[in-house]
């Protein structure tokens, strides 16, 4: 990931492509009646499609005429499915109740959720958003401590089952039926913040001109919009999804997603054309880079070595474990016994009690090849046991063979235990690794499937690593990662699982935790690494988020997009929630 990273800079810079955008027209103020406006794609109309009328840059009014993302959106599904769609316009909550009572037969800019699902089936998503706190300027209002001020949030918005009642602060919010009466009362001094997707709160800043309005520049959650309809309604779903596949597949939201400008929040500056010296100077980086990479790669083989030598040793081990001829076995320590012929002890010792009549046939047939002792063991006092056979010939002979089978028993054990450290840690700071978290995830994914439980993940990642390795050197980085693993080890649980997937990003598994509850280990890592003066000039961002039934692919796909989308903004390091 980090050298993809770096290649795409590389690129950038040489050929200066990176340029800022122009922002679209000024978006004027929206009439807040409800609007009913239809395509007419030349087929009799069958669809009615409710929107929000107050939800920039997805639908609003703009004197009158329907405007958005969604609005060239649904058009373009009218030509895909050919049928005319007419597109209904009101508050959110009215939109919602129309889809309950039959008044409309879809909705659009929806998020799916537990509590939504339960009366509404959901297309595939087709735009990836965030939420941010707005806040009144001047105010202490952070992510964590929302608590003790009046907020106000958009009635029926996914804010409320999202964040608002898992954070308690249901009590402390009033409901409004527009975004537009939201960001007033807070420029009025009337209410203190409001939780609502970046870049509507974004256009209606620019739009409107508020001078007393401030934005967290965090994200606090992940949303990805979808089409719903009424649950059940299985033949619309089918239709929706075909067509909307076949837009995403040419092109067409990413190109409404240019228009609207949903990932381009952030102007870029002109980048001039590059000089000689910076062209000599990107060759410089990209030759330190190939070279770090093949010392890498060196490395890898050189540890690849190693492990086949451990296990060469061990496969000779047991051989001479194997060719070791008498006794058949003999105690050892308690109730371990050691220098067994494997097959022979394995047929012996599945004989129970219920077979005691088989014994003297045994005994006898040892006896007759030479063992002068041979004896019935039972374990414990559960005549139940397994049996135990212990057999030998001469106690001279054991006592010779006792010190070499443990000599070797020793060895192979350490071996064995060398190879499997070797298969499960991180050979620089000795976490986990990649391959053992990712099992572990596997199992808990498995547990949420059966079972009534949940558990969360916190994706750590140390901002500008690749840098770090050019700017510093790898000794440098090494040790800036070793700092990281040390005091994230020291302020986790003792159930909770550490590991190092890459690089400067690690991985935290939390069994049977909420999201809430991961926000605040993840704010209390935040905070021990900023106490940590080998860390304190680091800015270690975070993406938590709780399993709801995705797969690990889908957690971890979610946890990267949120890192990747909203890291490198401002100062102070970032902490995420990732949604599925």
């Amino acid at each position: 990931m980090h050298l993809r990273f770096f290649l795409v800079l590389v690129v950038f810079a040489a050929f200066g492509i990176v340029r800022s955008p122009s922002l679209p027209a000024q978006v004027p103020h929206h009439d807040q009646s409800g609007h009913t406006q239809t395509e007419e794609p030349g087929t009799p109309q069958n669809l009615v499609f409710g929107m929000d009328q107050d939800y920039i840059p997805l639908s609003f009014l703009d004197d009158g005429e329907a405007r958005g993302f969604d609005i060239d959106l649904v058009k373009a599904l009218s030509l895909e499915m050919g049928v005319a769609i007419t597109k209904k316009l009101d508050t959110w909550h009215r939109t919602l109740e129309s889809l309950e009572t039959g008044g409309v037969d879809a909705v659009s800019g929806i998020v799916k959720s537990a509590g939504r699902a339960e009366n509404m089936d959901f297309s595939i998503p087709y735009l990836v958003e965030s939420y941010t706190v707005f806040y009144r300027k001047n105010l202490s209002v952070t992510l964590g401590s929302l608590e003790g001020f009046h907020g106000v949030i958009l009635k029926g918005d996914i804010a409320i089952e999202k964040y608002v009642v898992p954070s308690g602060l249901s009590e402390s919010v009033e409901l409004v039926p527009t975004y537009s009466e939201a960001f007033q009362l807070i420029e009025q001094g009337k209410a203190d913040y409001t939780i609502a997707p970046f870049s509507l709160g974004r256009y209606v800043l620019r739009d409107r001109g508020y001078q007393h309005v401030a934005e967290s520049g965090r994200s606090l959650f992940s949303v990805a919009y979808r089409f719903g309809v009424e649950k059940g309604n299985q033949e619309l779903l089918s239709t929706l999804n075909d067509a909307l596949s076949s837009l995403i597949a040419k092109g067409k939201t990413k190109e409404l997603s240019s228009t609207w400008q949903f990932f381009q929040y952030f102007p870029l500056s002109q980048a001039s054309p590059p000089s000689q010296f910076l062209l000599l100077l990107v060759s410089s980086i990209f030759g330190i880079a190939l070279g770090a990479i093949v010392g890498i790669l060196l490395y890898r083989i050189k540890s690849q070595n190693h492990i086949h030598r451990l296990e060469r040793g061990i496969a000779e081990g047991d051989k001479m474990l194997q060719i070791i001829p008498i006794p058949l076995m003999w105690k050892k320590e308690g109730d371990n016994r050691i220098g067994v012929n494997a097959e022979l002890y394995t047929a012996i010792r599945e004989l129970s009690p219920a077979k005691q009549s088989s014994w003297d046939g045994i005994a006898g047939y040892l006896k007759a090849n030479g063992y002068r002792e041979v004896e019935q063991i039972y374990p414990g006092d559960s005549q139940s046991s397994r049996l135990i056979l212990r057999a030998y010939k001469d106690q001279k002979e054991i006592e010779t063979l006792s010190s070499t089978v443990e000599q070797l028993s020793g060895a192979v054990s350490q071996k064995d235990q060398t190879i499997q450290e070797l298969s499960v840690r991180d050979d620089l700071t000795g976490l986990f690794n990649r391959t053992f978290m990712y099992r572990q995830i596997d199992h808990e994914v498995v547990m949420t499937q059966r079972y009534d439980y949940a558990f969360s993940l916190i994706l750590l990642d140390i901002r500008g690593f690749s840098s770090i390795n050019l700017q510093s050197g790898f000794d440098r980085a090494d040790e800036l990662c070793c700092a990281v693993a040390e005091v994230a080890s020291t302020h986790v649980r003792e159930a909770d699982i550490l590991s190092r997937i890459s690089g400067g990003r690690f991985l935290l598994l939390l069994p049977n935790t909420r999201g809430h509850q991961a926000y605040k280990t993840t704010e209390k890592l935040a905070m021990e690494f900023s106490r940590t003066a080998q860390l304190a000039s680091l800015r270690i961002d975070a993406a938590y988020i709780e399993c709801d039934g995705q797969d690990r692919s889908e957690l971890l796909a979610s946890l990267e997009h949120t890192l990747t989308k909203h890291t490198g903004e401002g100062d102070q390091a970032a902490i995420l929630h990732a949604s599925g």
